[in-house]
């Protein structure tokens, strides 16, 4: 029992003591037993953000980490953090559904009044989900608990964009960005569409997007030489920095400030020499990055760039497929000149795939699948000048000119 002390004014009081966590009550004190206060209080942010109406839209980048902070009021052992995923709908009040899987609650073993963790610790994989989410902290006492929740969109900002090829043909020169080494050889009978693959001239990067919002400072445009196996950086080509995203067709000499593909063309496209474009955008502190490798496609003839085409037809395997002096005798054209049609007969004995007629760009004219041996083709629409056939028999090509007149 505890000892009662008299007051000035001559009422008896019973002293209250207490200690970390424990406190006496009256009662307690009376029958000589210890309680711990039940919790009655918890507030808590994530990034500083709480939910005074509607859930607040929290952006995961790599320069600001979630960090999630709170204060209990009363006493506790220890308090548990659980997060759902699902959707929220409704508009005050609003109303959380969860949806699929949910992780397992996190207990964090501390008795202290306040906190501050790093979410993406407790739960990673929150790096790379963009979706809607509840958290609930629950202040744990010997007697009982009490939770608070909060409902947060959780986004994680993303850049998108195409290469970009001149022929049109490809989804308005649309092509798929790449980002596994290696890019296999192409063989292009046209222009050059596969992932990947861009003219020497007209490369570049189209739809640009950035899904995200607040303040953009910077956006960094880089282009470099890379291994062609394990993307390492061989040699910075260059970049350029703005406040902008790309979002319009932006060419490579644009970053560059030269055409430095079409310049150094054909060294370019030889060798399986690869290619690297990376864009950067910080936005409200956060960086966020996305890339594609490239290679530059073949001219025929390989040519210097003069102000021609601006896509170039490819190779197998980047050997040089023929010049202007090359004639394979095994076929024949007549006549030749020709004006409006032109025989074309092949004397060996393997399977011809296609045949297509190629100007001295290297662009294709005509193609034509299911050849004969012997085939005669319309040429009327064929300007005067001299033109290539292109016999692909197996997985090699036969090669030889005709001129129209």
């Amino acid at each position: 029992m505890l000892p009662v002390q008299a007051s000035a004014s001559g009422i008896s009081e019973i002293p209250v003591y207490s200690r970390l966590h424990n406190h006496y009550f009256i009662q307690s004190q009376i029958d000589g037993d210890a309680q711990d206060f039940m919790p009655y209080g918890v507030t808590f942010t994530l990034n500083g953000e709480g939910q005074p109406g509607v859930p607040p839209k929290i952006y995961v980048c790599d320069a600001v980490g979630l960090t999630l902070s709170g204060v209990f009021s009363g006493s506790v052992n220890n308090y548990t953090v659980t997060l759902d995923t699902g959707i929220i709908s409704g508009s005050g009040p609003y109303i959380f559904t969860p949806v699929g899987t949910q992780p397992s609650p996190v207990n964090i073993n501390d008795a202290t009044l306040s906190f501050s963790l790093n979410f993406l610790a407790l739960f990673p994989w929150l790096n790379t989900y963009n979706g809607d989410i509840r958290i609930t902290v629950t202040a744990n006492g010997c007697k009982g608990n009490i939770s608070k929740s909060l409902l947060f969109e959780l986004n994680v900002p993303t850049i998108g964009f195409n290469l970009f090829t001149s022929a049109l043909n490809c989804n308005n020169g649309a092509v798929d960005i790449v980002q596994t080494l290696p890019i296999p050889d192409q063989l292009f009978t046209s222009a050059p569409c596969e992932p990947g693959w861009v003219g020497a001239y007209s490369a570049g990067v189209v739809n640009g997007i950035f899904n995200g919002s607040g303040t953009i400072t910077d956006v960094t445009q880089t282009i470099e030489e890379v291994d062609p196996i394990t993307g390492v950086q061989i040699a910075s080509i260059g970049s350029n920095s703005s406040t902008t995203i790309p979002n319009s067709h932006t060419l490579f000499t644009t970053i560059l400030s030269s055409p430095y593909f079409a310049l150094n063309y054909p060294a370019v496209a030889l060798n399986n020499r690869t290619f690297k474009y990376s864009i950067s955008v910080t936005a409200d502190g956060c960086l966020f990055e996305n890339f594609t490798y490239f290679r530059i496609a073949r001219d025929t003839l390989l040519i210097p760039f003069s102000g021609g085409g601006t896509w170039r037809v490819s190779g197998e395997n980047h050997e040089k497929i023929f010049d202007s002096q090359l004639q394979d005798e095994s076929i024949i054209t007549y006549p030749n000149p020709a004006k409006n049609l032109l025989n074309i007969q092949y004397n060996g004995f393997e399977e011809i795939k296609s045949l297509i007629i190629a100007d001295p760009l290297g662009r294709t004219i005509k193609k034509i699948t299911n050849t004969k041996p012997l085939t005669q083709i319309s040429i009327n629409e064929l300007s005067a000048g001299k033109y290539f056939i292109i016999l692909h028999i197996g997985v090699t090509k036969k090669i030889t000119t005709f001129m129209k007149y």
